[in-house]
């Protein structure tokens, strides 16, 4: 997929996931975990009605497909869901785009068959917004995406993540899952567990269009795609 042309933040399916987190007591191979979620907001030129999209990589998380929950979660695995965005981006002349180095890795050690496609129709923005924002703090400074966003978009308000962040969240949610598979039969913390989940999830992906804004007005050769 060859481009010479710069793109804006409506070319660009942005995807985020949500899940434990790096486990750094098991041995190197084995310290990323497989992800919970994978939430996905789509640009509105592709269907109005499905703006934002999740997809659960959980059995234990099946009572999140019943109510009219954020996302409209289905169940599904990570080779499914990777596959769909493949497809609606070769469908629509579209990109990924995401946030750090975490997704490619996720991509390459779980469905690895899909990790040249992933890569080369995805878009890091990492590298765009970090030299913007690092020029305004002290050197050395690592930022994470919320971070990114209270330097870059000062004037927005962040849903904060549930519970502990969001790891803990998908560590209660599974124990919830486990002990009962119908939604009504969660209690009323966990039912907004998952939902505060859910619209954090869909925040970060919202914070990613307008990163790449950023990017477009302050580093436009950056969304140059050759």
């Amino acid at each position: 997929m060859k481009r010479n042309h710069r793109i804006g933040p409506d070319q660009f399916i942005y995807i985020d996931f949500e899940g434990e987190g790096k486990k750094t007591s098991k041995p190197a191979d084995e310290q990323l975990p497989h992800p919970t979620l994978l939430g996905a907001r789509f640009p509105r030129t592709v269907d109005s009605k499905a703006v934002y999209k999740v997809w659960l990589f959980e059995e234990v998380l099946g009572p999140m497909t019943k109510p009219k929950l954020p996302g409209r979660p289905v169940l599904a695995t990570l080779d499914e869901a990777i596959t769909n965005l493949l497809e609606v981006t070769d469908q629509n002349g579209l990109r990924l785009a995401y946030f750090s180095y975490h997704e490619q890795r996720v991509v390459d050690r779980f469905v690895p068959h899909l990790s040249a496609d992933f890569e080369q129709r995805s878009f890091n923005i990492k590298a765009g917004t970090d030299s913007i924002a690092k020029k305004r703090l002290p050197k050395g400074t690592e930022l994470s995406l919320d971070e990114t966003c209270r330097v870059l978009l000062p004037n927005r308000t962040f849903r904060g993540a549930p519970c502990d962040g969001a790891a803990d969240a998908c560590r209660r949610l599974r124990t919830a899952g486990k002990r009962s598979s119908r939604w009504r039969s969660w209690t009323e913390n966990e039912q907004a567990w998952a939902r505060q989940l859910l619209e954090y999830n869909r925040d970060d992906c919202r914070s990613l269009h307008h990163l790449v804004n950023v990017v477009r007005c302050h580093r436009p050769r950056q969304l140059a795609v050759a």
